[in-house]
């Protein structure tokens, strides 16, 4: 059974017009550029710097509030009013002050006034911790969303390259085939000269390379296409031009069923986005429960009056400051009863999602099992189509078959050394999704 190597694809590479070897790109090396510049990926990375930064917005509601307010008041309307006759105290040594009553009126212009406050929640710091909580498992969501977008990235690119070698396999094959279906048209022609096949058999050849030449320009294309979708799976300029190699692809799975099961239960990203969705149901359940509390903090003020004439110009103060809705009129009660049955939910959500990352390992495992279950027989095709391939040129050369013949035993060949590299490409596949399944790249 032959076998080609990167050298037989480069040489068609020149062939189709190339000045210069392309370089040539590895499937590592895909992964590894997909990993730091695929935009998908990128952006699942911001949003868990976003997720990280409500995390630091909600942690600093803990500290103590510091509040400024500065007021510039004037009157627009003069304020009048009287100090009653003896109301400041009476005194042997003066009598009543004041000494008569007193009418104080057009008392007007402008005040000035600034109120520090500082306060400390008290009772609110239990809310505050339970939803950094929630917010440690929002990143969490994040993270693993995240890692399962890097997963299937790095599947996506292998199916891309896998699919560009498939390409570069199928042009080889046909421009080999393209090559001995010219050599069969000119010998084909000096038998016709010499009478000894008929000129159907030459039209039979000549419609046979025509066709080879037309399918040749299809993979030609075709290939340029599946260059430019890897191009964009890694982020770059879709038309930067590269050649592929046939990767060294792990075929084999060590483990049994039951132990990929366990390994994707732990795994498996949208199994840990159920976990930590499951998690910050439980906590918001008891979020809406703290709403019974009332909030409860401890505040510190100073408060300076810039003309407060005969009041003292400067305040110092210490309070308890507390609010509580006292009736909500059973809202509270909904809520908390609302937030349990989202729980409940998300609780059977994540069940099911266990259930189907089972099926979906044990069909993957299975799928891998029946692909190498049919490598002797890939390989006794291609055996058996070169040896009737042999057998069918030595007859013609000696005018013991017709070219059809040929022809027909070349067409075979291919396909099945075709399908050999096809079914090779289906296997590695296979695996990558079989290691998707469980949670691990590639």
């Amino acid at each position: 059974m032959k076998k080609r190597g990167v050298a037989g694809w480069l040489a068609l590479s020149v062939s189709l017009a190339c000045a210069e070897p392309l370089p040539t790109l590895s499937l590592n090396d895909a992964l590894r550029i997909a990993s730091g510049r695929n935009l998908q990926i990128l952006a699942g990375a911001k949003e868990i710097e976003r997720q990280e930064s409500i995390w630091d917005a909600t942690a600093a509601t803990r500290l103590p509030k510091v509040a400024v307010e500065a007021r510039h008041i004037r009157l627009l309307n003069p304020i009048s009013f009287n100090i009653a006759q003896g109301s400041l105290g009476s005194f042997p040594a003066t009598g009543p002050i004041p000494s008569q009553n007193i009418a104080i009126s057009n008392v007007s212009g402008a005040q000035n006034s600034v109120q520090l406050t500082v306060t400390q929640p008290l009772t609110q710091l239990h809310k505050i911790t339970l939803n950094l909580e929630a917010q440690d498992q929002a990143i969490e969501d994040a993270t693993q969303k995240n890692r399962g977008d890097s997963i299937q990235v790095a599947v996506q690119v292998q199916d891309a390259y896998l699919g560009l070698v498939d390409t570069q396999n199928a042009l080889i094959a046909a421009k080999d085939s393209l090559e001995f279906t010219r050599e069969m048209e000119r010998v084909t022609s000096e038998y016709l000269k010499e009478k000894t096949v008929l000129k159907a058999d030459l039209l039979d050849v000549q419609t046979s390379r025509a066709e080879q030449e037309a399918q040749l320009a299809i993979l030609q294309r075709a290939y340029q296409t599946q260059k430019e979708q890897l191009n964009y799976l890694l982020a770059r300029d879709l038309h930067t031009d590269f050649v592929v190699q046939m990767p060294t692809v792990s075929r084999e799975v060590s483990k049994t069923i039951e132990e990929l099961e366990a390994q994707a239960r732990e795994q498996r990203p949208d199994l840990g986005q159920a976990r930590a969705r499951l998690k910050q149901a439980l906590i918001n359940t008891e979020i809406a429960r703290a709403a019974y509390i009332p909030d409860m903090g401890i505040q510190f003020g100073y408060l300076h009056n810039g003309n407060s004439g005969l009041l003292p110009g400067t305040y110092l103060t210490v309070a308890l400051v507390a609010t509580w809705d006292i009736f909500d009129w059973g809202g509270r009660e909904a809520n908390v009863e609302a937030r349990a049955k989202q729980a409940e939910e998300v609780r059977l959500q994540t069940e099911d999602a266990n259930q189907r990352a089972a099926l979906d390992v044990a069909q993957k495992f299975r799928a891998v099992e029946n692909l190498r279950s049919q490598e002797a027989a890939k390989k006794l095709q291609v055996d058996a189509a070169e040896e009737h391939h042999r057998v069918a040129l030595a007859r013609y050369q000696v005018k013991a078959t017709l070219a059809q013949e040929v022809l027909n035993t070349q067409a075979k060949l291919s396909s099945a050394r075709r399908d050999y590299q096809k079914w090779q490409i289906d296997l590695a596949q296979s695996v990558a999704e079989l290691y998707q399944a469980v949670g691990q790249a590639p």
